[in-house]
């Protein structure tokens, strides 16, 4: 999902996600926010 990895490298879920993310993508998003430093 691009949308996952750029939100990983930018640090910045929210500018990434759709205005009505998924619960998937949701939680991906927070995994990324919790592997980023």
């Amino acid at each position: 999902m691009r949308v996952f990895e750029l939100a990983k490298r930018r640090k910045t879920v929210r500018q990434f996600l759709p205005d009505k993310p998924s619960l998937d993508a949701i939680m991906k998003a927070l995994e990324a926010a919790k592997e980023a430093p």
